[in-house]
């Protein structure tokens, strides 16, 4: 008796597991489940819970008592990588009863769950045009819709008519396609909100047209992708009138290995899974290609410090030549020369070239990140803003005055310093103790006869400077 009674208190309790707290359902609820084989990938670790709801008011009524854990949303598991240590919090995946098409008239009605491929099948056999390019995407077109997936010159934006969502309080809601914000491979939707149909629009067509264009997609991506491998696809976004895989193929990145993981030697946009890779391996991969440095060359179109001299027209238009012909940044510091004290905008404008970057303002001592840098589209989608003090530092703040700047320089300005600067230059030419003059606008050198201190204490003497 006394020994029954003192094991009450020195028996460790068990630990409860975060299922504990979820709400009776109807679907598949599962602790500590392994998402590896959800993925494409096939790597990943486990869910702390994992749930398949069995409908949509199955999956309403989950919500409306989780409100307050971490939710993530798993769809074929095509577009994904998950971490070895696994997903905390709870990972709802849409089962077979998302998984349905119906076709009225030119709509297309389907479940979140439903495969594109699917969809596309279906539409080509209502004869209905439009949605041929979701042949070409893996996944469900819940995913799709929320990434705003696309491929062969089309994407979700062109298609989506109207959507049915589940908020994490468990509210349904119906929203149109005006109540969507879509970005290149992103729509913007609440946090938490669950796709569970989706209805498209097609266009009437002949189905063997339709057929034809979908074949060749297939063709197309069994030609120019890696197939009946581990992959999740793409893996980087294409920058603004750029290939990704072809700025990765330059920067000699394919085929590059860790562990199991590599870059596709048939695309090098894919990183595979050969056979034993790990999530650690695949991440490994994508971090290395993303560390790859770029290439650029940097020019002063005048060199203060060496006597005001400007560079050769010739010179600078055979920098940007071998810049624009090796995928060079072709860069312009214009610290010392920009905002007109050339007669232009910034002293390049002078030699008609088209740089990539142009500074503006320099970081100063004491590691004060002041520096400004203007850029164009090209290069503006794949550099952000810095967090050092030097010329390619720079934060939002000097970026907003740098601008303003600018927009205060008018062209009567600008007319002004180059009447001023031929002024100058010409009454300075074969001046008396002149040797020679170089410079560009206002920015003018000039070489004594006589030695450069004596004529600058002589200057000083007779208050010209």
């Amino acid at each position: 008796m006394f020994f029954n009674f003192l094991s009450r208190f020195i028996r460790k309790e068990p630990e409860q597991h975060l299922i504990d707290f979820m709400p009776e359902v109807r679907g598949e609820l599962k602790k500590d489940f392994s998402l590896a084989k959800q993925t494409w990938f096939g790597v990943g670790g486990s869910a702390e819970v994992f749930f398949i709801p069995q409908d949509a008011e199955d999956l309403a009524h989950f919500l409306s008592g989780t409100q307050n854990l971490p939710l993530t949303i798993l769809g074929c598991g095509s577009n994904v990588l998950i971490r070895d240590g696994g997903i905390p919090g709870i990972v709802i995946k849409l089962g077979k009863a998302f998984s349905y098409v119906k076709v009225e008239g030119n709509d297309i009605i389907c479940g979140a769950g439903t495969r594109n491929g699917e969809i596309a099948k279906a539409a080509m056999e209502a004869g209905l045009s439009g949605l041929e390019f979701l042949t070409g995407i893996p996944g469900n077109i819940g995913g799709s819709a929320k990434m705003n997936a696309g491929a062969a010159g089309s994407d979700i934006s062109k298609i989506l008519k109207s959507a049915v969502m589940i908020d994490n309080f468990g509210f349904t809601h119906h929203l149109g396609r005006e109540d969507f914000i879509f970005n290149y491979r992103d729509t913007t939707i609440p946090a938490g909100w669950i796709f569970t149909e989706i209805t498209l629009s097609g266009t009437p067509e002949d189905k063997s047209k339709i057929a034809e264009t979908m074949n060749n997609l297939r063709t197309q991506r069994l030609e120019t992708q890696p197939t009946n491998v581990k992959t999740a696809g793409s893996t980087f976004r294409n920058p603004e009138g750029l290939s990704a895989w072809k700025l990765i193929d330059k920067a000699g990145c394919r085929g590059m290995r860790v562990g199991g993981a590599m870059v596709s030697e048939k695309h090098c946009n894919f990183i595979i899974n050969t056979g034993n890779a790990t999530a650690n391996d695949i991440e490994s991969v994508k971090s290395l290609v993303e560390q790859n440095k770029v290439c650029g060359i940097l020019v002063e179109c005048v060199q203060g410090e060496g006597g005001v001299i400007a560079l050769d027209k010739e010179f600078i238009l055979g920098v940007e030549k071998i810049c624009k012909q090796n995928d060079i940044l072709f860069m312009v510091d214009e610290v010392q020369t920009g905002n007109g004290r050339t007669g232009e905008l910034y002293a390049y404008m002078n030699y008609g070239v088209s740089p990539d970057v142009v500074t503006t303002a320099k970081g100063l001592g004491g590691g004060l990140p002041i520096g400004a840098c203007l850029m164009n589209e090209k290069t503006e989608n794949v550099l952000g803003f810095g967090d050092h003090g030097s010329t390619y530092g720079g934060n939002p703040v000097c970026a907003s005055g740098a601008i303003n700047v600018i927009e205060r320089i008018d062209e009567n300005l600008l007319a002004q310093v180059k009447e001023k600067s031929k002024y100058i230059f010409d009454n300075l030419c074969g001046a008396k103790g002149i040797e020679s003059v170089s410079g560009l606008g206002l920015m003018i050198g000039i070489k004594t006869v006589k030695n450069a201190k004596d004529v600058v204490n002589k200057c000083i003497e007779k208050g010209v400077i």
